[in-house]
């Protein structure tokens, strides 16, 4: 089963992908994004502010917003790890 994390930034990505450089067309796929992981429940902390990135965003830049989204997940929207 895909990771939630990993299913947000792909969703992401594929979202730039559909909507180029149409802002709200972003918008609105990934908030649907943000909406289908949320369905799934388990939301950890991490999780949950990325989330919180993608649906309040400080921007309109889509490329920032994934990269935020990307930052708080790690770059496979896996979790970084701690030593």
């Amino acid at each position: 089963m895909e990771n939630l994390s990993h299913h947000l930034i792909r969703s992401l990505h594929e979202a730039k992908s559909t909507a180029g450089s149409d802002y709200a067309a972003f918008r609105r796929l990934s908030l649907e994004a943000v909406n289908a992981v949320e369905a799934k429940g388990d939301i950890d902390d991490r999780l949950a502010e990325a989330i919180d990135a993608v649906r309040f965003p400080d921007t309109d830049d889509i490329d920032w917003i994934i990269q935020r989204a990307v930052a708080i997940l790690g770059p496979s929207g896996r979790s970084p790890t701690t030593p």
